[in-house]
């Protein structure tokens, strides 16, 4: 079981997973047991959304969901969408800006 963090750019924290880009986080998703998941909205070539997105119809969402991201409209996308369908979502800002 493992815990993922998507982000191209901050430091992995201790005990987690790191996947940088969206296709990582799919690879990680489809082939281990995902206990939490950690998004960045904004990554170099692509955005968290897309991966939600994957989540949501592959029906492939961790228990445990948290937005790390710095981008208040990226995060109120990716919280709404994943609230609406039934998922409980944390956001955390304050010590993973880079």
């Amino acid at each position: 079981m493992i815990r993922l963090f998507l982000d191209d750019t901050r430091p992995t924290p201790e005990g987690w997973t790191l996947a940088r880009t969206v296709i990582e986080a799919k690879e990680l998703l489809q082939n281990n047991t995902v206990s939490a998941i950690s998004l960045d909205h904004d990554l170099e070539n692509e955005d968290g959304m897309q991966l939600v997105d994957w989540m949501l119809r592959s029906n492939n969402v961790p228990a445990e969901i948290i937005i790390h991201s710095w981008n208040p409209i990226g995060i109120m996308r990716m919280q709404t969408v994943l609230e609406r369908h039934g998922h409980i979502v944390r956001v955390e800002r304050s010590q993973l800006h880079p």
